[in-house]
Parts: structure tokens; sequence; C-alpha cells
């Protein structure tokens, strides 16, 4: 997992990835994440400038604020945002699916360990629009000037063009939980391995 200390803390993405994800019209962004604090702070930040202005379509970022998830690409307002997590300094999977084919205030919807939690809607441009950067951890404020450092751990960041499916995401939460046990049966203190070199399955 990476830290991040919500000061100055960010990883700068190459921005040959910015023409896979600007003025995409179907997108999900996935990852892990394990906020520290419940300041302000920026997870996925593909935006540009606005300029001053309400309503430009800056890209699409995700930020936690206040025990809520948001996302959106619509500067200034009308954010798309889940209902309260848990606790901070608990892990939560994030899945943020943006749907052109979508009407307006459905077209961002925001997962929380595998499930629909999307608590307010909001206002999402068409398409995505042409972020001048991207990062984790902190997103371009306006002006070309960087800030809303995210303070916290975050894991696991994977991308499609194309909007999965609510089991898709189910299936994306559950991957790699399934506990298995196994017994030899014995009652004895030790046991007798065979064969006794190493064997490679």
């Amino acid at each position: 997992a990476y830290s991040f200390d919500g000061v100055n803390d960010f990883i700068a993405i190459n921005d040959a990835i910015l023409s896979q994800i600007n003025g995409q019209s179907h997108l999900t962004i996935n990852f892990w994440f394990n906020s520290s604090s419940s300041e302000d702070g920026c997870i996925w930040g593909h935006w540009g400038n606005n300029n001053g202005q309400v309503g430009v379509n800056c890209g699409l970022a995700s930020m936690y604020y206040s025990g809520k998830l948001y996302a959106s690409n619509y500067s200034g307002c009308c954010y798309f945002s889940s209902s309260p997590i848990a606790t901070y300094f608990t892990w939560h999977q994030a899945t943020i699916v943006y749907d052109s084919n979508e009407s307006n205030n459905q077209r961002i919807k925001i997962f929380i360990d595998g499930v629909l939690n999307t608590a307010e809607t909001g206002i999402a441009n068409l398409p995505i629009g042409n972020a001048s950067s991207l990062f984790f951890g902190r997103r371009n404020t306006d002006f070309n000037t960087y800030g809303d450092y995210y303070s916290g751990l975050l894991d696991d960041f994977t991308v499609w063009d194309r909007a999965l499916f609510p089991s898709e995401i189910q299936q994306l939460y559950t991957l790699g939980q399934t506990t298995y046990s196994w017994s030899t049966g014995a009652t004895t203190a030790s046991i007798s391995v065979t064969p006794t070199q190493t064997t490679t399955y």
C-alpha cells in the first residue's frame, strides 16, 4: 500500500495515460483506501483548470471528506457522494462507475465494498473531460495549482474503459477473500511429513 501524509505526498501518473481517459464515455475506477483523517483529500485526481468557472468539464475526480466518498466531473458544485462510511483507519474498496448511457443524475455511481452506495446525486458532464493531469493523492485545484492532499493509505488502483456491472463489482470485492481450512485430523502433538524433500506443485 502507498502512504500519504495529507501535506505534500502524491503520485504523479505519466501524462501518456491521459489520452486513454480523456473523452471517454464509459469508465470504471476501482481502488482500496484507508483514510486517517476526515479532512478533504483527493484520491483520484484526474482534473484540469476550470479558470474559476462553475460547471466546467474538468475530468473525473474522487475525494474523501468527512467520512464520505465523492466523485465529480462538474467543477464547483453538483457532486455525487456516498453515505457515511465506517470509521477511519479501516480498509474499504471504492468503485466509481461513469456511464454516459445513463441519465444525467445517474451517470456516476459510487460503490463501497462491492455495494451501490450513491446517497447523493449531482450533475455529470458528457463525456469525461480533458484533464491536464492525473494524480493519486492530490489534484489540480485550478490555474495549475495543486492541493486537496489525501491523508491515509491507497492500494490496488485499476481502471476499465467500460462501465462494470454490479455483479462484476461485487466479484472484485470478494476476490481473494475465500478462507480455506486444512487439517490432517491428527490428534498427536507432532506429525510426520512425506516426502521430506521440497515439493513444487
